[in-house]
């Protein structure tokens, strides 16, 4: 009986950092009257129309053109937006990626297919508006597509987050495979 619990211990710690949403207290979530900037955090605005699950993204680094997670990080974010964006708050520097879509809270589809998946850096003091993403299910997959809208993004901004709404700017990122480790 303890080896079967030692067994399964890893995989329960890390199914336990999955399941927050992005709304107050979780890892990342960013209250409508927030205003703190500094230059040792920064926040990431994506869109998303669409999210069809709870939307993850994870620190890590970048080695040999793919994005490395490692399995003990904890999500930067991990919740399913508001009104078509997702918003979070991230330490200046820190790499960071949309690893995985989650629907029903088991089935992962970001990470399948080698799918490319959106990487960028958190900029210190400001509010990063990096690209917006809908997802178009295939088979057994999600196919991700990009585009930009900065004035939809700065109304978002204003409406939902007012005190950070001057510090946003456009940024940009890159597509690269994700490795596990």
């Amino acid at each position: 009986m303890r080896q079967h619990l030692l067994a399964v211990l890893p995989l329960l710690i890390v199914l336990a950092s999955c399941q927050h949403t992005g709304s107050p207290g979780a890892w990342g979530y960013v209250e409508p009257s927030e205003s703190d900037v500094s230059d040792k955090t920064g926040y990431v605005l994506i869109g998303m129309p669409s999210p069809p699950g709870l939307v993850l993204f994870y620190a890590g680094k970048v080695e040999d053109g793919h994005f490395n997670e490692s399995i003990w990080t904890r999500a930067t974010y991990a919740g399913m937006g508001e009104d078509g964006y997702v918003l979070f708050k991230a330490p200046a520097g820190a790499t960071i990626a949309m690893t995985d879509i989650k629907v029903d809270g088991f089935h992962r589809y970001v990470t399948q297919k080698d799918t490319k998946i959106p990487v960028f850096t958190v900029q210190p003091g400001i509010v990063l508006y990096a690209t917006d993403i809908l997802t178009v299910p295939t088979k057994d997959a999600l196919q991700l597509t990009y585009s930009r809208n900065l004035e939809a993004a700065r109304a978002y901004m204003s409406t939902h987050h007012a005190p950070l709404a001057a510090k946003l700017q456009a940024g940009t990122f890159q597509t690269m495979r994700l490795e596990v480790n």
